[in-house]
């Protein structure tokens, strides 16, 4: 019975070659090594199987003991090959998915393709959401969701207004919205507050613009004198960066953030439309979109 278990392990073995060999296209050490394995336990076994005249006997003490380590190590080498074929087959996947990524990055209009794939979203825009307002006429609307203490966002922000936006030649407006990540960087949600409480003061601008190269030191940051440096009131800012309203403002974004399933910051949406991050950088893509708002702008009578 044990030298049938084994021989039906070799069987998979070999599928198992064949799949690698031929589907796969690529080898596993420790998939070779436990196939081989499989052969030499049943080399093994077969060897030490008893002579007919002394089946009926009881079998010695060490034949019993390599039974039980033959039938543990048939056990083990199927658990290894199954994790191996795993392994390799993700692998596989992921090799071959990052393939199509490359391709698919170097093609705008596929890109833009799958930007129009996505849903619209209700992003809950208010009139006096911080925004950077567009001309008059048609335009699009991109919806940020940051976080100041984010890395990403700070280097994402220069992209955005350096190598974007002047492709719209003023045609793009860009609303900000609040989604500080607590659970990554405890000092966002003070920063989030102070410039809500820069806003009311219609100074969000320039308090962002203070508080992005300070990212990794917000903990340090001294709140009340960047205030005094953007010639704020002093008094009115610290009692609004405390108080009730701010805070329920920021939450208000925060709780946007989550339903709309957001995790990671930024986060974007192109006229409600949702950027990952392969559509977000690539610059061909904010190319074409910003030829389409011209074209459909001409074809109006509107100027660019």
């Amino acid at each position: 019975m044990l030298i049938l278990y084994c021989a039906t392990g070799c069987l998979g073995s070999l599928w198992f070659v064949f799949v690698m060999a031929w589907h796969v296209r690529a080898w596993c050490p420790l998939c070779l090594g436990s196939h081989v394995s499989n052969f030499l336990l049943l080399g093994a076994l077969v060897a030490y199987e008893p002579r007919q005249e002394s089946r009926q006997a009881a079998p010695p003490p060490g034949q019993a003991r390599l039974a039980a380590v033959a039938l543990c190590l048939a056990a083990a080498v199927g658990f290894a090959e199954w994790q191996g074929y795993r392994a390799l087959a993700f692998a596989a996947e992921r090799d071959e998915a990052a393939a199509a990524l490359e391709q698919y990055v170097g093609d705008g209009q596929m890109i833009e393709l799958s930007y129009f794939q996505q849903q619209q979203e209700e992003l809950d825009l208010r009139d006096d959401d911080p925004m950077l307002q567009a001309a008059p006429g048609l335009r699009m609307t991109v919806v940020v969701f940051s976080d100041v203490e984010c890395p990403h966002c700070a280097r994402y922000h220069d992209f955005l207004f350096q190598d974007v936006r002047p492709l719209f030649d003023g045609h793009l407006q860009i609303v900000f919205k609040h989604f500080p990540l607590r659970s990554l960087h405890p000092h966002s949600s003070r920063a989030a507050t102070a410039l809500e409480a820069a806003r009311l003061q219609d100074r969000f601008g320039e308090m962002y613009d203070l508080l992005r190269p300070r990212y990794a030191h917000l903990g340090a940051v001294d709140y009340s004198q960047l205030a005094s440096q953007l010639g704020l009131d002093p008094i009115r800012f610290a009692a609004d960066m405390e108080s009730e309203a701010v805070h329920r403002r920021v939450l208000a974004d925060l709780e946007t953030a989550v339903r709309l399933g957001l995790t990671t910051t930024p986060s974007l949406f192109l006229n409600g439309r949702r950027l990952d991050r392969v559509m977000r950088a690539q610059l061909g893509f904010w190319k074409l979109r910003a030829q389409a708002l011209r074209r459909e702008r001409e074809s109006k009578g509107q100027s660019w």
